[in-house]
């Protein structure tokens, strides 16, 4: 079987201080290779733990330590792209939007939560342009794109 070249978008934020990393076409072995499972502010883990995709699972968001730089940031795989619909990224942007409040040490509050439904919008803007093989584009809006660069296991 031939291996799939394995390819992840690192989106570029100005605001959000977590990076942000999405795949759909990927390799265990490589995100391995890339990637350690952060399991809280000071322990990290072997990814493939975090991986568990049962018959139901079309994604999975895992916090993650990148294993050359350190960066600390967010990984969607989208393990199924076919079966992803627009619950399905809202769902994996909550993932993010919870790492980020906890890994920050910020408290959710009604008073304003603009910033949150923000992020939130940007990682499922972000998702929605992989799972669309257009990274960076954000849809209905022509004049706004989403800076990211492509990473491989070589890199």
């Amino acid at each position: 079987m031939k291996k799939k070249k394995t390819e992840i978008y690192k989106f570029h934020s100005v605001i959000y201080p977590v990076q942000l990393f999405i795949t759909k076409t990927f390799e265990i072995d490589d995100l391995m290779q890339m990637f350690y499972a952060k399991t809280s502010n000071t322990d990290v883990k072997y990814i493939t733990n975090e991986l568990d995709r049962g018959p139901g699972v079309s994604a999975r968001t895992v916090d993650v330590v990148t294993r050359k730089e350190g960066i600390v940031g967010e990984l969607i795989v989208l393990f199924r792209p076919n079966r992803i619909n627009a619950g399905v990224l809202a769902h994996e942007a909550v993932h993010c939007l919870t790492f980020m409040g906890n890994y920050l040490g910020f408290c959710r509050t009604d008073l304003n939560d603009e910033p949150e439904a923000y992020y939130t919008q940007w990682v499922v803007n972000c998702a929605e342009s992989v799972l669309k093989n257009c990274p960076g584009k954000v849809f209905k809006n022509p004049h706004l794109t989403l800076p990211y660069t492509i990473l491989t296991p070589d890199d």
